[in-house]
């Protein structure tokens, strides 16, 4: 699919439809093939059919609109049911059940349409209140109709003006307490964001008093999340959301454990930037800036990730007092209760579980860096086995796949602390460990185990699959605390802690410094690679005995 010519509008003084303009060359083909179709079925003049919504707003702002709204008047739903199907028989149609008002769904590669036929019956003179839905949108840049088969724009409330003026102003049907709703409270935080809008003061006076806190519904999830992830990644500066849900005071009711880190203090050696609000807002910044090479669902992993690296400060921060006066800032540990918080809230917004575990990974770990890089200070500690399997134990807790969205939050949370040296920070803090695990074998090493079930049996063990299994986790558990490294190791432990026979020595009168001299001969035969399986070993015992 080609994508849109947008064309930002030129003009000034857009009155209610008085401007007829050549929409049809910005438009999608499949949004001209349907308006040509209703044309041909306009006998009686009473076919209409506007692109609505956010996709007009899209258009004049001359962005990309992620979807496309389309309501038809004049025509039933079977037979609008019938046209779709008729144009694009190549396409997946998703057609809704006969009692429902929802919209027919055509999926396009990288977006869709939704279409829908109105009760509503359209003369030439308009109104808001023949508009379909006019008087229930929200914001005037929301409430723009293009007029697909007249090309023309349908204006009642003057949003192209507050485009203009970068103005996110309510519709005068919601510029009442009992006309609002906590939708719309979440929606004007994620315009301002996402589409560089200022509230109207009269707007944001109302959004202010509405009593989000005392509303007895609740967002829906699938809403909320998706209203989030426009939010935090179809935006520059994803800090504008958060300031302005804070400036409304919903920010409690919305984002609670973000909330709580307002004024939470920091080192200001490590954080002259403020507090935790303050750095949050910085990171999620700096990581949408970052992530902006990543597919959608890895991009929303990376901005929740950094939205919610930092939220157990809230309860972890503590003050003490220095010997020489001076106060003492820490939070320790607070990068697993952050894991917790993170996981408690990603339910709560119903996000898929898998998607769950990959942020609450990176949460869990964004300290790591910071701590290895302390423990290895030098190019010359960094280059010994010790750092390459520290780096293979972090891969392998983080996923070989998930690990670049790793470490993108991890520079971002360097990029939030506000500090003048970040650069340099940066390369003693992740350039190391990212350098590290581009070494192939590492991947592979964070991925496979030393020895596999069918290589344990090849040895000589025979046993339940779960008693194998905890041979398998015995020896990875060894591996990662630097005891051994490479298969022989491996399998030299295995043979000499596990196959002997116990009650060969349990029946024999073996003293232990005999029973100290076998096992070191035995140690020598492994090594050497003269007996390598389960019978091999007590052979050798038994001859000894």
């Amino acid at each position: 699919m080609a994508k849109s010519e947008i064309q930002p509008p030129t003009e000034t003084g857009y009155q209610f439809r008085d401007s007829t303009v050549s929409l049809s060359r910005g438009l999608l083909p499949e949004l001209r093939a349907i308006a040509h179709r209703l044309e041909a079925l306009n006998d009686s003049g009473t076919v209409s059919a506007f692109l609505t919504g956010g996709a007009c707003r899209d258009y004049f702002m001359n962005k990309e609109p992620s979807d496309y709204d389309v309501e038809v008047c004049g025509i039933d739903n079977s037979d609008l049911n019938a046209l779709v199907k008729d144009l694009f028989p190549e396409r997946k149609i998703i057609t809704p059940g006969e009692e429902t008002n929802a919209p027919i769904k055509i999926l396009l590669e990288d977006t869709h349409i939704d279409i829908k036929a109105t009760k509503a019956t359209l003369s030439d003179s308009l109104t808001r209140d023949t508009l379909p839905g006019a008087r229930l949108r929200d914001f005037t840049c929301n409430a723009i109709y293009l007029d697909l088969m007249n090309n023309e724009i349908v204006d009642p409330y003057n949003g192209l003006d507050d485009i203009r003026n970068n103005t996110l102003r309510l519709i005068p049907e919601r510029r009442t307490i009992d006309n609002l709703d906590s939708r719309i409270v979440l929606r004007a935080c994620r315009l301002a964001s996402t589409h560089t809008l200022e509230l109207d003061a009269e707007s944001e006076e109302l959004l202010l008093q509405y009593d989000i806190h005392g509303q007895k519904e609740l967002l829906c999830p699938y809403f909320f999340a998706k209203e989030l992830e426009k939010g935090l990644c179809n935006s520059p500066s994803p800090s504008t959301m958060l300031q302005v849900t804070r400036q409304i005071q919903a920010i409690e009711y919305l984002l609670p454990e973000v909330s709580d880190l307002v004024g939470v203090p920091q080192s200001t050696t490590h954080h002259p930037e403020g507090d935790a609000f303050t750095h949050t807002c910085m990171v999620v910044d700096a990581a949408a800036e970052l992530s902006t090479h990543l597919g959608a669902r890895d991009r929303f992993i990376v901005m929740l990730s950094a939205l919610f690296h930092d939220t157990g400060k809230a309860a972890d921060t503590e003050m003490t007092q220095n010997d020489d006066g001076t106060v003492k800032i820490t939070a320790h540990g607070h990068e697993r209760t952050s894991a917790q918080l993170t996981q408690q809230f990603l339910k709560r917004i119903d996000l898929k579980r898998s998607d769950r575990t990959r942020v609450r990974k990176i949460v869990a770990q964004h300290m790591k860096p910071l701590e290895l890089s302390m423990r290895f200070q030098t190019e010359e500690q960094q280059s010994t086995p010790a750092y390459w399997n520290e780096i293979r134990k972090l891969v392998k807790n983080i996923t070989p796949e998930l690990f670049q969205s790793f470490l993108i939050v991890c520079r971002a949370d360097q990029l939030g602390r506000g500090s003048s040296d970040v650069i340099a920070q940066m390369r003693t803090v992740i350039d190391p460990i990212e350098r590290t695990a581009a070494d192939p074998e590492l991947t592979i090493a964070a991925t496979t185990p030393l020895l596999t079930a069918h290589q344990i049996e090849e040895l000589g063990f025979h046993g339940t699959r779960k008693e194998i299994s905890k041979l398998i986790e015995e020896i990875e558990a060894k591996r990662d605390s630097g005891q051994f490294r490479t298969v022989e190791q491996a399998r030299k432990y295995l043979l000499l802690r596990h196959a002997p026979d116990k009650l060969l020595f349990d029946n024999s009168n073996v003293s232990k410094p005999e029973r100290e001299q076998i096992y070191k001969t035995l140690s020598t035969l492994v090594a050497r690679g003269s007996i390598s399986t389960v019978s091999e070993v007590n052979h050798e015992i038994r001859s000894r005995l």
